[in-house]
């Protein structure tokens, strides 16, 4: 495999727009905002991973009812066993442990994709990867992770450094079933993995994903009843589907029919519209050798066909925009800037635009709010359902045309010799 070195330059260029990309979200929302604003002051979501823990540590049932300040515990048993040890250290210490762990995560990420790419895994990768790291906490499905003390960065990492192993890796797949094992969605890889023949990694994350399932039976047989026949089916727990943060085809449809529900048979159409035209993309990405793409597409498919997927959901966007950072490094001329163009516009879509909006809103409404919840509520009730259903189809749309792009375009370059990396 052909191995490229990342410039000094280049690194250093990386972590300077870092930083700064950092010292504007902090002047645009305050890393330390009050009322749950800041990017360090929420952690909603990992309060639920943690009191979801304490249960099963307490020998508590998990879905009889709902957990204190932190909601409904949707996730499986098996997701409910690996947040157990939450349980061990106080809140404190979980949300430093856990933005310590997504932070690791995201890096992973950024490094993997660029490793696949063919760089060589030096000190001058490391900056950048570094560098990128902090330019990605304004992309907004990775605020969004981290504020909430979300695991979809984790999850991310682990599917995107297995898939892009040879194909002959050892138990290559198992990612995908421990990831669905956690959250449900991530099962979207394993349709992928049978239309584009990858037999082995297909049965290597069934055989994980039913193990999880089995794991959640054996230890804990009376929660496992509760959640598989019966709580994973109540989607009203996770939240409303006209919310402006539901970012798929369910989320722009229930706004545009709000107040009265979406059409079953219009969704239906066009989320298989959808995951055909995702499919197709990844099938054609991974034929050309372009598996960090094709992984990427089938990630944002998960998002796009799912009822409900909040704007965190979305951090495949993140492979994707290694892989337009790499098109500016890797060409010439006048497709320079056009790469550079389209990176910036898509740059301006993945952005953190929603939150800022609705932070500066929810302030000129009330500085002195409760709870970012009551803010955004206020915000909310005064959105057009024109906005609300952009606010919703605006990644939705980003899919659709990176899917387009990948089915049209005349010819896809191999990301490098193999594809792949070993590591």
């Amino acid at each position: 495999m052909t191995v490229r070195s990342m410039s000094s330059r280049t690194a250093s260029v990386f972590l300077a727009v870092g930083i700064v990309a950092v010292l504007v979200q902090h002047w645009l929302v305050p890393l330390d905002a009050p009322n749950s604003f800041g990017l360090f002051s929420n952690g909603g979501d990992l309060m639920t991973y943690r009191f979801g823990g304490l249960r099963i540590l307490h020998r508590e049932l998990l879905y009889a009812t709902e957990i204190p300040d932190a909601g409904w515990f949707t996730y499986t048993p098996f997701a409910a066993l690996l947040f157990a040890p939450l349980g061990f250290v106080s809140l404190g210490t979980a949300k430093v442990l856990w933005f310590v762990m997504n932070m690791g995560a995201l890096f992973a990420i950024i490094w993997r994709c660029w490793r696949v790419l063919g760089y060589a895994a030096d000190s001058r990768l490391a900056v950048a990867c570094a560098g990128m790291t902090l330019l990605a906490l304004d992309i907004q499905p990775v605020h969004g992770t981290l504020w909430q003390g979300q695991v979809n960065l984790v999850l991310a990492a682990l599917i995107i450094w297995d898939l892009t192993r040879p194909d002959g890796a050892r138990w290559r797949g198992w990612s995908v079933g421990v990831a669905s094992g956690v959250k449900l969605t991530a099962i979207i890889f394993l349709p992928y993995l049978l239309v584009s023949r990858q037999w082995r990694a297909a049965v290597a994350s069934i055989a994980t994903a039913i193990g999880t399932v089995a794991l959640g039976w054996i230890v804990l047989p009376s929660d496992s009843s509760d959640y598989w026949l019966s709580a994973v089916r109540t989607t009203d727990h996770i939240g409303s589907l006209d919310h402006p943060g539901n970012a798929s085809i369910g989320g722009a449809l229930s706004n545009l029919y709000a107040p009265q529900p979406m059409p079953t048979w219009l969704w239906v159409l066009l989320a298989g519209v959808a995951a055909l035209l995702g499919m197709a993309a990844a099938w054609r990405a991974h034929r050309a050798g372009r598996e960090l793409l094709a992984v990427a597409v089938v990630g944002m498919v998960g998002c796009v066909v799912s009822p409900l997927a909040w704007g965190h959901h979305w951090v495949w966007t993140v492979p994707l925009m290694v892989l337009l950072v790499n098109q500016i490094l890797t060409t010439r001329g006048v497709h320079r800037w056009q790469w550079a163009a389209v990176t910036a516009v898509i740059g301006v879509v993945v952005f953190m635009w929603q939150y800022v909006l609705l932070y500066i809103r929810a302030m000129r409404i009330d500085p002195n709010f409760q709870s970012y919840i009551t803010g955004w509520d206020a915000v909310i009730a005064h959105m057009s359902k024109a906005e609300r259903a952009f606010d919703c189809a605006a990644l939705p749309l980003l899919f659709l045309v990176v899917a387009i792009w990948v089915l049209t375009t005349k010819s896809l370059i191999p990301e490098s010799d193999t594809g792949t990396v070993q590591e």
